[in-house]
């Protein structure tokens, strides 16, 4: 589950999600921290509990540090990890002190962040573990009207944004 404000990162989750060959994924989305702690709930709710929730930190409405907390108070085994591009901050310390389990940084190669996601989905129900993800300058993400381009070692991917 991906709980982001961000149009374009779900987009692109979606685009690089579906480039790994080996394995098939199911992505809900969120677009704010109070729906995402809804969405998770209607969905564990449902039997179908997500097993890993990718949390951004500033979100209207609610913002990632809160939405983490009451998702870990609905349940404590929930597995939330922060996917943001504010790392060594106070609010990413605050959402890991309210639960979060480690951190991902947006600006990393996406297809980095895909095999750790996988990472993560793959050694579920070990114990927590903090890994960030280092600015990587060979990935340039361009934003325009409707389409977002990432360039990705000299690949381009398109997709896009409805």
């Amino acid at each position: 589950m991906l709980v982001d404000d961000e149009k374009a990162i779900h987009k692109l989750m979606s685009v690089f999600l579906a480039m790994n060959e080996k394995h098939a994924f199911t992505l809900h989305s969120a677009r704010n921290g109070m729906t995402g702690v809804e969405l998770y709930g209607k969905l564990a709710g449902d039997g179908l509990k997500p097993h890993l929730v990718l949390m951004d930190l500033r979100m209207p409405m609610m913002d990632g540090v809160e939405a983490t907390k009451r998702i870990i108070e609905y349940d404590p085994e929930a597995n939330v990890y922060l996917f943001t591009a504010y790392t060594r901050t106070e609010v990413e310390q605050d959402a890991l002190k309210a639960g979060a389990k480690g951190t991902l940084n947006k600006a990393a190669n996406w297809h980095m962040t895909v095999d750790y996601i996988i990472t993560i989905l793959e050694s579920a129900g070990q114990g927590p573990e903090r890994c960030a993800f280092e600015r990587i300058r060979d990935m340039q993400l361009h934003c325009h009207v409707n389409t977002v381009s990432v360039r990705d070692k000299g690949v381009v991917h398109n997709a896009k944004i409805s």
